[in-house]
């Protein structure tokens, strides 16, 4: 039984068609995930399944009595102030299923007193979670619920969902292995329709790519079929003219007739995205980029995180750092980033002949928000300001955006403008700091790609597990006061989660 069906639902922003037609449903118990390229729509079409933002064709159909609840990215003003535990209770029947639900997410006596505002990014995530659970939804709409969410928090978040949440779950999520592990059933937003298969994300990427591989087959046959009776057409007609003859003439034109409803039956091309997403980097002749001799990271303030007594990164390598949240994984990075610009400990020893690129979470680091995308680009690059509009272009920003400004830009778009800024400038060591977190999957695929072709040194910090494993060379883990090698990254994600909190 359906509890929701979206029926030929569009929706347009601003002038251009966002969603065109798009049908799926939702039964009890389903486990859908929500996947598209960012900008495609996927939030948008959340609010319209939440009642939020109303279709300007077709409709959303619900079951008698379904409740819907869509679960916040950001805590809302009203609760700042209120204590963890009472933002669950006042949803919750009983005051003792907010306590359990929020014990099961992870918060002990502490967080569960602490003022909700006084919650780091994933800690609230937890929070507002618990409170749509606590509601008792029959369809839950879940946005990019593990951002800010170290990777053992991560699994925790899955076991909550198929243990704890009763209701059918609409997830978002950019995070491959998170959607293979909860969801039963995906719908690809494509070109602004949906494409629906009952399958978990990577069986039916894998069957969506099938059935496009078939339809190109399909397609470019039909197009060589139509390119034979054009020439038969073309010229029976010459024949025709010249021959004044009405029979050869009359042949012409019906197939000329053959040929329109040819094209009109055509198989739809699959689609396809044309954004690239690039760090192409420079070439460097020294064999060491980067090298840390008895270094000790420590807190603004003075307290001592942990101590690295000597790590040495060929160049080439891609270091992945693992630890929970607030082990001092981005302090270790800026760290790098200012021995790089002559500013930091002698501890901390870059290559002279590296070019550094740094990708930061917060997405603010070298951007000036009241800068226009031209002017950003431009800062990277001495182009002429053509290929710079280009460049733009390609990275999926139109040319009538390119006077927009940067503080205006989605988590999406400034991750797409980051990278580009990164190609341009060519780096040979990048620190990356969640550099997925902001990024659709074929944008991770993509990026994979030329983090294992490019040849740049790679430090970075992910709590994307695939994208871990694909890209990661060695593996230093965070721990006990000191960063040590380990073989791989289950050494960290087996450990039990109550052993490694994130920080509050």
């Amino acid at each position: 039984m359906s509890l929701l069906a979206v029926q030929n639902l569009s929706y347009r922003h601003g002038s251009a068609p966002l969603l065109d037609g798009v049908d799926f449903h939702v039964a009890r118990g389903d486990r859908v995930g929500l996947v598209g390229t960012n900008g495609c729509g996927k939030s948008t079409l959340m609010a319209l399944l939440a009642g939020v933002l109303t279709p300007e064709e077709g409709e959303v159909v619900y079951a008698r009595g379904c409740r819907v609840r869509l679960v916040e990215q950001f805590l809302p003003r009203q609760l700042r102030g209120t204590r963890a535990l009472d933002v669950v209770a006042q949803e919750a029947p009983e005051p003792y299923v907010a306590e359990e639900l929020l014990t099961r997410l992870g918060f002990d006596a502490a967080l569960l007193d602490r003022e909700a505002a006084k919650l780091s990014g994933g800690w609230i995530n937890r929070l507002l979670l618990a409170r749509a659970v606590a509601s008792d939804p029959d369809v839950l709409l879940l946005d990019e619920p593990t951002n800010h969410m170290d990777v053992q928090t991560v699994v925790r978040f899955q076991e909550f969902l198929a243990r704890r949440v009763r209701a059918a779950v609409v997830l978002i999520s950019h995070d491959r292995e998170l959607l293979d592990a909860v969801t039963t059933r995906t719908v690809f937003l494509r070109g602004g329709a949906a494409r629906a298969f009952d399958l978990p994300y990577s069986r039916a990427r894998c069957e969506l790519l099938d059935q496009e591989r078939a339809a190109l087959v399909r397609r470019e046959a039909e197009q060589k079929n139509i390119a034979r009776l054009e020439t038969s057409m073309k010229r029976l007609a010459h024949w025709g003219h010249v021959y004044d003859n009405e029979d050869l003439s009359r042949r012409a034109r019906n197939i000329g007739r053959r040929i329109e409803k040819m094209e009109g039956a055509m198989t739809a091309a699959p689609w396809a995205d044309r954004r690239t997403l690039g760090l192409a980097g420079a070439e460097t002749r020294a064999s060491r980029a980067l090298a840390l001799e008895d270094h000790t990271v420590t807190i603004p303030g003075g307290e001592d995180l942990y101590h690295v007594p000597w790590l040495h990164v060929p160049r080439g390598e891609r270091l992945c750092l693992l630890g929970p949240n607030g082990a001092g994984k981005t302090l270790l990075m800026k760290e790098i980033l200012a021995a790089a610009a002559g500013e930091g400990q002698d501890s901390v020893r870059v290559s002279p002949q590296a070019v550094v690129g740094y990708y930061d979470q917060a997405l603010e680091h070298g951007f000036s928000p009241d800068a226009t995308l031209l002017e950003t680009v431009r800062e990277a690059s001495d182009a002429s300001v053509s290929r710079m509009r280009s460049a733009l272009v390609n990275a999926g920003f139109p040319a009538a955006e390119h006077d927009r400004e940067v503080g205006s830009l989605s988590g999406g778009e400034r991750a797409r403008l980051r990278f580009l800024v990164l190609k341009l400038r060519r780096p040979t060591l990048l620190l990356l700091d969640e550099p997925t977190n902001h990024v659709d999957v074929e944008g991770c695929e993509a990026l994979e790609s030329e983090l294992l072709e490019g040849g740049a040194t790679v430090v970075f910090v992910s709590h994307d597990r695939r994208f871990v494993r694909t890209v990661a060379t060695r593996y230093l883990l965070i721990q006990d006061g000191g960063l040590r090698e380990v073989d791989g990254p289950d050494v960290w994600y087996d450990q039990p989660s109550a052993q490694n909190r994130a920080r509050a």
